[in-house]
């Protein structure tokens, strides 16, 4: 959701990214043999509008369309929201508040896979602009038997006045239901519901940005197979602007039994944003596997992967 924005009237506010991505693998297998892979340039748009229908009813929709090996067009998020004092609802196809996702890289963090977008409705209310109290419900397209059902979460967020300090956590009591495929279940009918939580943690000062944050489930998947059975990822950043337009980042993260994942990551990233508007970045990671875990199509054993992927963007 980014993009500068432009009131098209007093009620139509219209906003759009443009982005540009080139990635290139290597992986080296255990026995030393080391295969590297460039896929073609990405291109994506993300158009927004936000439609302020009163002073207290809002509709916001944001398109996305995409082009790389799988060429797509589709909602994004479509969200009416309204504010009453310090209560907020909000309803439609929308981004769940489970987990937060920093990351100051084009490659996105490990972290996202408890990432989760479905129709909702969420309902929060705020203590004085420091705490915030989220709860939402959404229907499950993963269950324990052939009924629909409603799954459900909560988060809280708690800042400081300036928000140069920021924590949080968050619960949703089925991880299945994220947007990570992390299931292949026959008919959608699970074995066993999967709670999942998450914790962060910001904290900014002078020109340095340090991002901290967890997602893991709580119990275990029966139906994933047994080294993949309860992921679990922490993900550690740290940023230096030496000037406003320049970002320099350091990562570290961490996996157990998220699949097809390394279990360390480090990496080094660089941004450069230009009159406000383009932003050009580059970074590279190298993640190290855990022994007897990832294997490749032809069923060799991974060591270690490295990726460098660099990005131009638009904003308008």
């Amino acid at each position: 959701e980014a993009g500068i924005g432009t009131n098209i009237t007093k009620w139509l506010k219209f906003s759009g990214l443009v982005e540009i991505e080139k990635e290139f693998l290597k992986t080296e297998q255990i026995t030393g043999i080391e295969i590297s892979t460039s896929g073609r340039p990405s291109q994506a748009i993300q158009l927004g509008f936000i439609v302020a229908a009163t002073e207290w009813l809002e509709a916001e929709i944001i398109y996305e369309i995409e082009n790389n090996k799988n060429n797509y067009a589709k909602l994004d998020e479509g969200v009416l929201s309204t504010d009453l004092d310090e209560w907020g609802i909000k309803v439609g196809q929308q981004n769940l508040p489970f987990g937060e996702f920093y990351s100051h890289f084009v490659t996105g963090p490990m972290v996202e896979f408890g990432e989760a977008r479905e129709p909702s409705l969420i309902v929060d209310y705020s203590f004085n602009d420091n705490i915030e109290i989220s709860a939402f419900l959404f229907n499950s397209d993963y269950n324990e038997s052939r009924n629909r059902d409603i799954d459900w979460g909560m988060s809280i967020e708690i800042n400081t006045n300036d928000e140069a300090i920021r924590f949080g956590g968050s619960f949703i009591s089925d991880l299945a239901e994220t947007d990570d495929a992390l299931l292949e279940v026959p008919d959608n009918i699970l074995q066993n519901r999967v709670w999942g939580w998450s914790a962060y943690t910001l904290v900014g000062f002078s020109n340095f940005e340090v991002t901290v944050e967890t997602l893991r489930a709580h119990n275990e998947f029966l139906d994933l197979d047994a080294n993949a059975n309860k992921p679990i990822t922490y993900n550690l950043e740290i940023a230096y602007f030496p000037r406003e337009s320049i970002q320099i980042a350091l990562q570290i993260e961490h996996s157990k039994e998220l699949s097809d994942s390394p279990e360390w990551q480090y990496g080094f990233g660089t941004s450069w944003r230009v009159a406000n508007r383009f932003n050009f970045s580059i970074d590279y990671i190298y993640g190290r596997y855990k022994n007897n875990f990832v294997f490749d199509d032809n069923d060799n054993e991974l060591d270690n992967i490295q990726q460098v992927a660099a990005q131009l963007g638009m904003e308008f």
